[in-house]
């Protein structure tokens, strides 16, 4: 039951993370929409705007990136935590069949 109650959280935490990452992935195609539009409109490249635009998709992109790695660790722990519970739970077989046999 307590396993069940840590893979509970762990779904949900990942649930999130992609509520999360489909927000990004919108304020990045936004961002490059905006950006291309104020490049046609603008004839030159030194455009203040531009590169605060530019720099805006940066860090949308470097955010997007660490929260799929976060993601991703959050995954490997509840498979740890998975193979954890299996584990228990065949000793704890092994160790009621052992006091069966005595």
């Amino acid at each position: 039951m307590h396993f069940l109650i840590h893979e509970y959280y762990v779904q949900s935490s990942q649930r999130e993370m992609d509520r999360e990452l489909r927000e990004l992935e919108r304020q990045e195609k936004q961002i490059t929409l905006e950006l291309k539009q104020r490049a046609k409109a603008t004839s030159s490249s030194k455009d203040p705007a531009l590169s605060a635009l530019a720099k805006q998709l940066v860090q949308v992109r470097k955010q997007k990136e660490k929260l799929l790695s976060a993601k991703a660790h959050i995954g490997a722990v509840g498979m740890h935590a998975t193979t954890m519970a299996t584990q228990v739970a065949a000793a704890s077989a092994i160790g009621s069949v052992t006091g069966a046999m005595t």
